[in-house]
């Protein structure tokens, strides 16, 4: 179905507030299709009925990560792996980016429609690596300016994967 597909980049890390906890997805982006991978997911939630102490024991206990060299990773192999999700490029519907409120970090809100035809949208912090913020911080970079820089490789890995026309009806936010 893919066969002659063309991997665009990667978005390392991007936020999401999951209905057990909090997950750390990557978006593998292709010309084709973005594979939102699953790299790390806590059931931290389930610890909140004992309070601070039993919620951070819970995400201790609950938190599995998984790594991925993408690199030498099949696309093929990450979508269809049943912990990520795929979106094909001709589903999606809307690229969404704003400021959060408090902080430095950008939301990310992809629009789409599901094979069912049922319109769907997943959103999340953009966050850069933590090693990245560390070494451009002690390079005497603003916080601010690494996220802005992590949001605006974002919009350009779509910018690259979609056709400029296709991208400009799709994408809103904030001039990057």
């Amino acid at each position: 179905m893919f066969a002659t597909e063309k991997k665009i980049g990667l978005i390392p890390r991007l936020w999401v507030q999951g209905k057990w906890g909090p997950q750390e997805w990557a978006l593998f982006v292709t010309d084709q299709r973005t594979v939102l991978v699953l790299e790390k997911s806590s059931k931290a939630g389930l610890g909140g009925a004992f309070g601070a102490v039993g919620a951070a024991i819970a995400a201790a206990a609950t938190s599995q990560a998984r790594s991925f060299d993408y690199s030498q990773m099949d696309v093929n192999a990450l979508a269809s792996d049943p912990k990520n999700m795929v979106i094909p490029h001709n589903m999606l519907r809307g690229i969404r980016m704003k400021k959060k409120m408090i902080g430095s970090a950008y939301e990310l809100e992809l629009q789409y429609q599901n094979a069912e035809g049922k319109s769907k949208d997943f959103k999340g912090a953009l966050l850069p690596p933590d090693i990245v913020v560390k070494n451009r911080k002690n390079q005497g970079e603003d916080k601010g300016q690494i996220f802005l820089d992590y949001t605006r490789n974002a919009v350009n890995l779509f910018q690259n994967a979609l056709t400029q026309p296709r991208f400009q009806s799709m994408f809103s936010g904030p001039p990057l």
